[in-house]
């Protein structure tokens, strides 16, 4: 059932049948026919008795697990910056006084016919996009956009948990936090400081397949946002000092949306299953804890040499900028910047079906029980990846959705469900749980 040639098939067949088999599974007001189980790679979470004794998973049902899945990025701690603090106004003491609603019956006269309404073409998008490549390699994106005050910036990074090797994982999202602590012109902490004071706000994100920062500010303030941007790419601050504080860092993070959360170690290993037979998307991007403990220094600076350059680089810029000027400020400010080595070749886009497994877990923090159902599927840029993105859309999306009808509103099996496909560069994957009622 993983054929990768017509995986969207495989993948809402699979879905439907899973569907039909939960709902008779457990007993509700509306059971719908019984239908024969999907068998796609399946991890299960039991909910825990008072007694700490599991209660028995459903034999047709896919991962089951209990409260909300865990967030991919950003994640609790660096992997969501925030901006340097922020002024909070003085509360008044009193509230000012308030005039009381008065309540305004409308004439209950009859309403004429409505004639129709000729509704106007919406305009042309529009946009004009301006392209170039500086002489290191930095990809370069201009987007003016004269309607709003502001400009937004975004430097992406050709990096993600796919470039780590075995035993190593997790630096792709350390050198997230990393890349706030403080380069040649800009010591630790101020970056969020600098951005604060002149009305911006930044973030970073990390998954599988890049690393993303970007921040926010007036037009006025585009100076600012690349030159922090540009120092940190250039001279970034890879300190032991740094290494051990962000690694503790993580750590704590790890404990938080890992080890502590319903459901995140069983989605984790469904991943793993999923992309058994394609390494680089078989482990999660926060790294495990055996890996941040048993990493050194060295391997910390090898990795950023690697990968953190303007040749690993796009930067995008789009909103009231001058084209002409945003790109002679561009070129001024990281054209000194070297390049970093070149990559390696380009990881492939197809790996084989895993094969069709269930797995049961117990998961003492799980309050209800949880089926998760996972399948192989093509990349993001593949043609196929529409009809997924509708399949997902009919599953789960609104009350009237399949799952929702079968599962939620006429069996009374489930009280939460939902089907999505991820965008990865390689294979990517197609999901489907549903959290039991009882």
């Amino acid at each position: 059932m993983f054929r990768l040639q017509h995986p969207w098939y495989v993948a809402l067949a699979g879905a439907l049948a899973f569907a039909h088999a939960t709902a008779t599974a457990r007993p509700g007001p509306k059971t719908p026919a019984k239908a024969a189980a999907a068998s796609p790679v399946r991890e299960r979470v039991l909910k825990k008795t008072s007694a700490g004794a599991s209660q028995t998973a459903v034999p047709t049902a896919s991962t089951s697990a209990a409260g909300p899945a865990p967030a991919k990025t950003p994640t609790p701690g660096r992997q969501g910056i925030t901006a340097g603090p922020q002024a909070v106004p003085a509360t008044p003491s009193t509230p000012p006084p308030l005039t009381p609603p008065v309540k305004r019956e409308a004439p209950r006269t009859a309403l004429p016919v409505a004639s129709p309404v000729a509704w106007p073409t919406a305009p042309a998008l529009g946009l004009t996009i301006e392209r170039f490549r500086l002489a290191n390699g930095l990809r370069v994106i201009l987007v003016p956009e004269p309607s709003v005050p502001t400009v937004a910036v975004a430097i992406t990074y050709d990096v993600g948990s796919r470039d780590e090797a075995a035993g190593r994982t997790g630096f792709a999202h350390l050198f997230e936090h990393m890349m706030f602590q403080g380069s040649a012109h800009v010591p630790r902490g101020f970056f969020d400081k600098y951005l604060s004071a002149r009305g911006g706000t930044n973030n970073g994100t990390t998954n599988s397949d890049r690393t993303e920062y970007y921040e926010q500010l007036p037009s006025h303030e585009l100076p600012l946002a690349l030159w922090l941007e540009a120092d940190r790419l250039a001279a970034l601050e890879v300190t032991a000092a740094n290494f051990e504080n962000q690694r503790a860092v993580v750590k704590e993070e790890y404990r938080m949306s890992v080890s502590n959360r319903a459901y995140a170690v069983s989605s984790i290993e469904l991943e793993a299953k999923v992309y058994a037979n394609y390494p680089p998307y078989a482990h999660d991007t926060i790294g495990s804890m055996a890996d941040l403990d048993s990493a050194e220094f060295s391997w910390v600076q090898a990795f950023h040499a690697q990968h953190y350059g303007p040749n690993r680089a796009i930067l995008a810029i789009a909103g009231a900028l001058n084209v002409a000027e945003a790109r002679a400020l561009v070129e001024k400010t990281f054209s000194g910047i070297a390049a970093a080595p070149e990559p390696g070749p380009l990881l492939g886009k197809t790996a084989a079906p895993p094969r069709a497994s269930r797995t049961v877990r117990q998961d003492p923090l799980a309050k209800l029980t949880r089926i998760d159902d996972g399948w192989l599927v093509p990349p993001c840029d593949d043609d196929d990846r529409y009809a997924l993105e509708i399949a997902a859309a009919v599953l789960s999306d609104g009350e009237s959705s399949r799952l929702e009808r079968i599962l939620v509103r006429e069996g009374g099996v489930a009280i939460g469900v939902n089907a999505s496909v991820d965008d990865r560069r390689g294979p990517s994957l197609f999901s489907v749980s549903a959290t039991l009622a009882t």
